[in-house]
């Protein structure tokens, strides 16, 4: 008995493992007893992945609600500048030159910081800089206070325009010098100094603005400005350094300041157009050739602190009729006066000693000098061929004119015959 229950539970178990393969077979229905039963959670991610989409949004999807999620509209307008922020972050016109202030320079200038790193200076330019160049008055938040010595020298023929900032105070040596096709040029009130050479070969250059601020004009400064018309050298400048204007041909006009003090070697020599020049009082120094060839000079008086005329100063002023010498000029130099053909009038001082080699040689049309009793030598060919001088007077007496030292030639092709002094006459 107990083996027939066996078999018969065994049968049992068969047919129920029988129905079970059966049923997955078929799709995994759920078996109907007394409690349903789910099958795999294989068919459960099989029956999620044929949910629509729309179901899900609704089930599984955060609010929409302002609360839960930042506007993503407000996140990309505070990343993106708007229009007036772009406005604000790029300098206008009026920001990018205020009064003078200049806030961008053109690209391709290279700044130094200054040794006290409390500003800069321009010291380089790429070669393939722009035509116009602007040097602005600040760079990264600290002013440019200067042009360092040769920063636009002999690559930059191209350059036609510089405009200089605000703030600027020195210009240094050869800064512009070969700029040749620069045709302008206004420096800005507070530059100090403009160093020797500075703007030399500029040979385009027309017309230049010195600003009041200016102290030191060095050497050469304008050298071979061929096309240079007119300047006005302000009243802080108490010299004017040797070849200063040197072949500035077309210079017609200039005005010296009445604090000058000196005039040096060559500083006007063959300024040819040159007219109208008055020497201001205070100058003490007249530098030798400082007015060489210009041979529109009509009329010069010296004032009474120059003692003395070196070589070549005026010679072949072709155009000088009048000279008028301070009281305090003692010497003449060699050649001071040689071949100015015009010259008809020349006034000495009272304090006059000695006049030089061949000072007056060529004067074709002087026909009468006064000299002064302080004289006591006239030196080889001072008046030759001064062909229509005759008269001669001396204001000395006959016995002082025996001891002036007369060096052979000094009337030589003149008519000169005699001396007129005041108790007398000399023959000679």
């Amino acid at each position: 008995m107990k083996s027939n229950f066996l078999t018969k539970l065994t049968a049992l178990l068969l047919s129920c493992a029988s129905f079970v393969c059966c049923a997955l077979a078929c799709g995994g229905d759920t078996i109907e007893g007394d409690s349903s039963v789910s099958v795999s959670s294989e068919k459960t991610s099989v029956e999620e992945s044929v949910v629509p989409s729309s179901s899900i949004d609704k089930e599984e999807s955060p609010s929409n609600s302002s609360e839960d999620i930042p506007a993503t509209d407000e996140k990309e307008e505070s990343s993106v500048p708007t229009n007036s922020e772009e406005e604000s972050s790029v300098p206008t016109n009026s920001e990018e030159e205020e009064d003078g202030v200049i806030l961008v320079g053109t690209e391709g200038l290279h700044y130094e910081l200054t040794e006290k790193k409390d500003g800069y200076i321009v010291d380089w330019a790429m070669a393939d800089i722009p035509a116009e160049v602007v040097v602005p008055s600040l760079y990264n938040g600290l002013p440019v206070v200067g042009i360092g010595n040769g920063v636009f020298c002999y690559y930059y023929s191209h350059l036609t325009s510089i405009t200089i900032g605000k703030g600027i105070t020195f210009i240094g040596e050869m800064a512009f010098r070969n700029c040749c096709n620069l045709t302008n040029l206004v420096i800005p009130e507070g530059v100090v100094s403009i160093g020797k050479e500075a703007f030399m070969n500029c040979s385009k250059l027309e017309s230049i603005s010195l600003p009041d601020s200016l102290t030191s004009l060095g050497e050469s400064a304008f050298y071979e400005c061929a096309e240079l018309e007119s300047v006005t050298i302000p009243e802080g400048v108490t010299e004017i350094g040797k070849n200063t204007f040197l072949n500035c041909w077309k210079l017609t006009t200039v005005n010296l300041p009445a604090a000058l003090c000196s005039i040096g070697d060559n500083a006007f020599e063959r300024c040819f157009k040159l007219t109208g020049l008055t020497i201001p009082q205070k100058v003490t120094s007249i530098g030798k050739e400082a007015f060489c060839s210009c041979g529109s000079l009509t009329e010069i008086t010296i004032p009474s602190g120059v003692t003395e005329i070196l070589q070549y100063t005026f010679q072949m002023c072709g155009s000088l009729q009048r000279i008028t010498l301070g009281d305090n000029v003692k010497s003449i130099g060699r050649n001071a006066f040689y071949n100015c053909e015009e010259l008809v009038s020349v006034q000495f001082g009272g304090s006059l000693t000695n006049i030089g080699y061949e000072a007056f040689r060529s004067c074709g049309k002087l026909t009468s000098i006064s000299l002064p009793a302080s004289l006591q030598m006239i030196e080889w060919g001072a008046f030759q061929s001064c062909e229509s001088l005759k008269h001669v007077s001396y204001a000395g007496l006959v016995e002082a004119w025996g001891k002036v030292t007369l060096q052979g030639q000094w009337k030589a092709s003149t008519q000169i015959t005699k001396i007129t002094c005041a108790d007398g006459a000399v023959n000679v």
